[in-house]
């Protein structure tokens, strides 16, 4: 397909922008990096810009020995992986009913949903709650309250809903129980 004038200069004028915001985006990252790569000595004289000065690695080994950087990060690690496999479980376990027209309470149980999504608990009650609960210091408090997400379980839902009737006839047919077409189908 032939470009005119105007789409190639656009175009270029477009493609010269991006790069230039990938400079301006990548500067400061580079100077970090650098600054993280330089003596001490170096860093205290200001004389690191984009490139290191007197090149060690001493920065990143004190970093590295710290054994809360670790735990740190072993903990978000272990968040971020038990939760959202607990999300995708328990959304997955309250979606697949909501898509269903023989479940009676559904749209009771949207409605609920569609509150909780737009009024979010105040800071206060949502902090009392937590530390009622016995969250309070405890690593838990990093994915038991995040477990359900209104907005995720409208899309899960939404997503189950697209399956046609006809599918799961044939599977209920063929034996196959409500977890079974869950987890399978």
């Amino acid at each position: 397909m032939f470009e005119s004038r105007g789409e190639k200069s656009f175009v270029a004028a477009v493609t010269v922008f991006l790069i230039l915001l990938s400079i301006i985006a990548l500067v400061p990252l580079l100077s970090v990096i650098s600054t993280s790569l330089s003596s001490k000595s170096a860093v205290d004289m200001n004389l690191v810009t984009l490139w290191p000065k007197q090149f060690t690695f001493d920065s990143w080994g004190y970093i590295i020995g710290r054994p809360d950087l670790w735990k740190s990060f072993f903990l978000t690690l272990g968040s971020t992986v038990i939760g959202t496999v607990l999300a995708l479980l328990m959304t997955a376990l309250l979606a697949y009913p909501l898509s269903k027209t023989e479940f009676r309470w559904g749209p009771v149980i949207m409605v609920g949903v569609v509150i909780a999504m737009i009024f979010k608990a105040p800071i206060v009650p949502y902090f009392l709650t937590v530390r009622g609960i016995g969250l309070y210091n405890n690593p838990l408090v990093l994915v038991v309250p995040h477990i359900l997400n209104p907005f995720n379980l409208i899309i899960m839902r939404t997503f189950f809903k697209q399956f046609s009737k006809e599918l799961e006839e044939a599977a209920f047919l063929e034996g196959c129980g409500y977890f079974r077409m869950l987890f399978q189908l």
